[in-house]
């Protein structure tokens, strides 16, 4: 089994602001969407409602 980590981390260590993210780049976006496609993605709670809708293709599931 093989577990892989995405994490958008700033200069200061932040992974976020306000329950939303710090940046939102086209590229970025395309290479998450690509890279957990067809897979379970492992998140916390609040990372789970920030989201405006499920991810299609993939299985949710929250810790918390």
């Amino acid at each position: 089994m093989q577990l892989s980590i995405i994490a958008a981390v700033g200069r200061n260590n932040e992974l976020g602001k306000n329950n939303d993210l710090i940046w939102h780049f086209k590229d970025d976006m395309k290479f998450f969407r690509e890279t957990t496609m067809g897979h379970t993605m492992i998140m916390g709670r609040k990372t789970f409602e920030s989201l405006p809708k499920m991810l299609p293709g993939r299985k949710h599931l929250v810790l918390s």
